[in-house]
């Protein structure tokens, strides 16, 4: 079930030593919004750009004590496939964010999550991928050290003492 698969991508993702999160085109929001949100928790996630054909040297360094979070949908990028080759290649472990167990980012992947993203409108919804982003690190902060509320705690102060927000009077 859901829940259960929810917790165990917290667990591997709190054992990890880095968390590598992948997301291109149409899913580079959610790859995005899981590493910023994730990142005030836990510095060790990164968010794997590709950039400049950068994707081999992102990800080299990661291994088989680490996870990627990858996300995914139909049409699926051959870079996110990429990625995935390159990661399964070193041992990484595989948290998968897609829309049916048939896409090409399933097979190796540890921990698969299918999420609906068909809408009535011309582009595919990334609302449940952004949602169940959300619930997989509230759990990791709910359910990880102490040190992981601290560091949310310390951002958000860190922020508002720079002036990042502003405040309605």
């Amino acid at each position: 079930d859901n829940q259960k698969r929810v917790k165990e991508a917290a667990e591997r993702i709190l054992a990890a030593r880095r968390v590598a999160v992948v997301g291109f085109r149409d899913t580079f929001a959610c790859a995005y919004h899981f590493a910023y949100v994730g990142r005030i928790a836990m510095p060790e996630v990164t968010l794997i750009r590709g950039q400049e054909g950068g994707l081999l040297t992102e990800l080299a360094p990661f291994n088989e004590q680490d996870v990627v979070v990858a996300f995914g949908f139909e049409p699926y990028c051959a870079e996110t496939v990429k990625a995935l080759e390159i990661t399964r290649a070193n041992g990484v472990q595989a948290i998968v964010i897609t829309d049916t167990l048939r896409s090409p980012l399933v097979p190796g992947a540890s921990v698969t999550f299918t999420v609906a993203n068909a809408t009535p409108h011309f582009f595919p919804s990334i609302l449940a991928a952004i949602t169940l982003s959300e619930a997989i690190l509230a759990e990791c902060v709910a359910f990880g050290p102490d040190q992981l509320v601290d560091n949310v705690t310390r951002f958000e102060s860190r922020m508002r003492q720079l002036g990042a927000y502003i405040e309605i009077a």
